[in-house]
Parts: structure tokens; sequence; C-alpha cells
């Protein structure tokens, strides 16, 4: 998915007013509408009526400040060129592309841990107990004795339990979020957004990524989960729509209407 740039646009306002300080306030907002059109779209068309639609004017009014807005930019070919937009629009797209790379190079990394970490444990699981040496010398077995208070501190302890499966991805989710910068924490996806627990890891870098656009400022699990639910309602009301065109959705009167229909050869019968 390539990160878009068009929903944001940097504004070094001291180099703004520097290079604007001798336009009128119209004129402000013509250049203005102007820049972020370039932003979004590239290059302007040099034609007196688009670009006075891009700024919202009258094609006489834009006449009136086509010669003073035009000095800043550069006109040729049959476009309008902004020598600092292009710089700018350069930048801030390898910086997404790089970002981007970054979180699919973490993601990939705890991939291969995660599928690592796995192999060890099916191989370590066949090995015979012979096979494992002690880390420590083993205790004397204590003599059985028929009261539980005879019981010595170097007594054996009983195996802690295995985390459950729901725990492991309880587990992973949080620290996958947490590499990509969303706040989050295991006790909040366990009980307030446990819909992301059954997203797969590829489903949610989409939607953080999609996020990041829109709050740069940063964001919690709370909003992936709202997006995330979002997605599935419109997800759903779309296979509403599909089975309300073919037929499936529809009343059992209707459909028992259109089988008489079509019984009496496309004749309404009256009953």
């Amino acid at each position: 998915m390539t990160r878009k740039t068009d929903v944001w646009m940097p504004l070094y306002i001291a180099d703004y007013l520097a290079d604007t300080a001798r336009l009128t306030t119209e004129q402000h907002g013509a250049y203005l509408l102007l820049i972020m059109d370039y932003w979004r779209n590239g290059s302007l068309p040099d034609d007196d009526s688009a670009l006075a639609n891009v700024c919202r004017l009258s094609t006489a009014q834009w006449k009136r400040h086509r010669p003073t807005l035009s000095r800043l930019f550069q006109v040729g070919d049959g476009v309008w060129r902004h020598k600092r937009v292009d710089a700018e629009l350069s930048v801030a797209t390898d910086n997404a592309a790089r970002r981007q790379q970054k979180a699919r190079d973490a993601a990939n990394k705890r991939w291969r841990k995660g599928k690592q970490a796995g192999s060890n444990a099916h191989s370590s699981d066949g090995a015979l107990p012979d096979d494992c040496p002690s880390p420590s010398p083993s205790p004397t077995k204590a003599q059985p004795s028929s009261s539980n208070d005879d019981l010595g501190a170097d007594a054996p302890l009983p195996p802690l339990p295995e985390p459950s499966d729901a725990a492991k991805r309880t587990a992973a989710v949080c620290r996958l979020l947490r590499s990509w910068g969303v706040a989050c924490s295991m006790p909040q996806l366990k009980t307030k957004y446990p819909g992301l627990l059954a997203q797969s890891d590829d489903d949610l870098f989409l939607v953080v990524e999609e996020l990041k656009e829109r709050h740069p400022e940063g964001f919690g699990a709370g909003l992936v989960a709202r997006r995330v639910n979002d997605l599935e309602q419109a997800k759903r009301k779309g296979r509403h729509g599909e089975d309300s065109k073919t037929g499936t959705g529809g009343s059992r009167a209707a459909r028992a209407f259109a089988e008489l229909t079509r019984a009496s050869g496309g004749r309404v019968i009256d009953v």
C-alpha cells in the first residue's frame, strides 16, 4: 500500500510571508488554493479558465491577478511549475516510503523470530528426559510422609502453567501495535478491544498505516478498534446490498408474489 501525501501539506510561515509580502488579501487566497491543488494533483495547466476555477475567481478577476501570481511559478510548455512544492513533495514521498518499509521490516523480523522460537519448542518436545542435562544436582528424594507439614523447603515446586493461546495472541498483537507506534496495553486489548485479536497482522498493518495519514500526531488502540469496526460494518452492508440485488434478501411475501407471477405467465392475478 503506497502511503498518500495529499492529506497534509507543510507550510513554512516565514518563507511564505517573505515570498508573498506584496500580495493582496484576495491574491493570498488565490495563491494558497493554487499551491494546494498543485500539492494534490501536480503541475497546473496554463489555462485561464482552469486556473480561475482553482482560485474560485471569475475569469475577469483571475486575469487581473494572473501577472502577479505567475511570478511565483515557472510558466512554460503549457504548465505552471513550483520549485519549492516539487522539492517538498519529493521529501514527503521519500519519508512516507521509508516509514512504511521500516514498519514492514520490523513486522517481518518479529515473524521470523516467532517462527524460530516455535521451531525450537517443537524440537525440544521430542527429547527424552535422560537426554536433557540437569542444570543442578538432583535433590535427594524425601521419604513419603503422611503430613504435608513435613515437606521441607527443598521439595520440588509444581510446574508453571503454559499461557493460553488467547494470552499469546494478546501479547503478540500488543507488541505489534506498539512497534507501529500505537499506544496500547494487554489489559486494554483483552477487556476493551478483543475484536483486534481476531484480525490478521496484515489487516492491522493496513488499518494502522491508514490512520497514520489522518493522525500523524499519534493515536491509541481505541482508534484502531473503531476503524476496524467501521470497515466490518461497511463490509456487511455491502454483502446485504448484493443480496438485495439478487433477491435473496427480500421478504417471504415478495418471493411468493414473484413465484405466483411467474406461474401465471407474467400476468398479475387479483386475489
